[in-house]
């Protein structure tokens, strides 16, 4: 398709603020009062007043916006269809226009802009040339009929059907994927000849299927995808993958802490706090606090932000490979829950904790952080913080680690309980 170079040929391309000859101009729908459209097709912003951030005013001057111009490659004439489309940013939404539909909505006649049935197309096959009188309303089914009747689209019936059917089979042939479906333990289970035939035979969305081929970890209708036709699939493989994935999140994201001992001999760094809870068993939220200081040390520690290992003490164990391998060696969470399990128990889970009234008087021993916490109906981490660092009352009782049934304790420094001399409110509520 031959185009002029000829700026007044092509107005579209013309910037300058000042009107064409017999150019109006009419707010574009949604957008009163920001941008106009002339029936030349073309956008204009008009002046206003902004306010930054910090509350500023920015005056934006009215200038005209150039349009982008689309192209769709049609292989029967071996050129392009052209259309001119704007893309419109007001208060951080992004609005897409095509302008021909812009054009003949303001200068034509009013249609339903949301309808994708309603196709504008130029007369003379020129999508640059958007003059009103050069624009038609056509359904999407007059449009294609329209490309066959000017020839610009072959029919299939007017190909040689045996010729036809061999192309198609040359492109599935290309196109399609062997699929093989297994399930969570990895054992075989069916093998189809293309992503559509498993759909089909299994139920199972083809998108979802696909997806689950391309991507390791992923599941479709509760079974691993591969693409060929293996008797099995590893499944150790699907979890180291997925162990090295969060690690490698961790090592981007995560902020390193070390880890020292009461008298601050520097013990461990680890990349994450995450990881940090998930290998000594001490809870995330307890460590966080000591780091803050809000309390004066997590499950026996001191934590501290930072790699201090970067310092010095090249020989202290660090912990910044992942989960799994730590200097290289393969270990699990039970191997790293063993280091001082005599001294402290397992602080997660095997944790005597005793609850005292606010007077001091003991009311119960627990075995477990979680047995304690269902007492009061809270979660084990806040107990758990509750007897570790400064004493405190956490839902009307005070708690202490170990056995403790058998003393008293003095309330006198518990934060949170009621001062000697004076009732609690609620004692003096039950005065009156």
């Amino acid at each position: 398709m031959t185009l002029s170079t000829n700026l007044a040929d092509l107005p579209y391309k013309d910037t300058s603020l000042d009107d064409r000859p017999g150019e109006c101009w009419d707010d574009i729908p949604g957008l009163d009062g920001l941008y106009q459209v002339s029936n030349f097709g073309r956008i204009k912003r008009l002046e206003r007043l902004m306010y930054d951030v910090l509350g500023r005013p920015h005056t934006f001057p009215c200038i005209i916006k150039a349009p982008q111009v689309n192209r769709d490659r049609n292989m029967l004439m071996k050129d392009w269809t052209l259309r001119l489309q704007t893309t419109i940013q007001v208060e951080n939404r992004t609005y897409h226009f095509q302008v021909a539909r812009l054009v003949y909505y303001c200068f034509i006649d009013k249609f339903n802009m949301d309808d994708a049935n309603l196709i504008i197309t130029t007369k003379n096959g020129n999508g640059l040339d958007i003059r009103q009188e050069n624009l038609a309303l056509l359904t999407y089914t007059q449009k294609n009929h329209r490309s066959y009747d000017i020839g610009r689209q072959k029919s299939h019936f007017q190909t040689n059907k045996q010729k036809l059917m061999e192309i198609l089979q040359v492109s599935l042939m290309k196109s399609r994927k062997v699929v093989s479906q297994y399930d969570k333990d990895g054992k075989f289970i069916a093998t189809f000849k293309s992503i559509m035939e498993a759909a089909r035979i299994t139920a199972i969305n083809h998108s979802s299927i696909s997806y689950a081929v391309r991507h390791y970890m992923c599941t479709a209708g509760g079974y691993y995808w591969r693409e060929g036709d293996a008797d099995k699939i590893n499944k150790k493989e699907i979890q180291d993958h997925q162990v090295k994935r969060w690690s490698s999140y961790r090592q981007k994201k995560g902020k390193p802490i070390t880890q020292l001992d009461l008298q601050g001999n520097v013990l461990a760094s680890y990349v994450a706090k995450s990881l940090a809870s998930k290998i000594t068993g001490i809870p995330h939220r307890a460590i966080s606090q000591n780091i803050q200081g809000l309390v004066g040390n997590a499950g026996g520690y001191i934590w501290r932000a930072g790699n201090l290992l970067e310092i010095g003490n090249i020989g202290v164990q660090t912990y910044q490979l992942n989960d799994i391998e730590i200097n290289g060696r393969k270990i699990e969470l039970s191997d790293c829950r063993k280091r001082d399990i005599a001294d402290r128990g397992d602080y997660s889970r095997a944790v005597k904790v005793t609850k005292f009234t606010p007077n001091g008087t003991p009311v119960a021993c627990y075995n477990t952080l979680k047995s304690a916490a269902d007492s009061v109906q809270r979660c084990y981490q806040i107990i758990a913080s509750a007897i570790q660092g400064k004493p405190r009352v956490i839902a009307g009782y005070i708690w202490r680690r170990g056995d403790q049934m058998n003393i008293n304790i003095d309330v006198s420094t518990i934060a949170g309980s009621p001062k000697k001399g004076r009732p609690s409110s609620k004692s003096r509520k039950s005065l009156v």
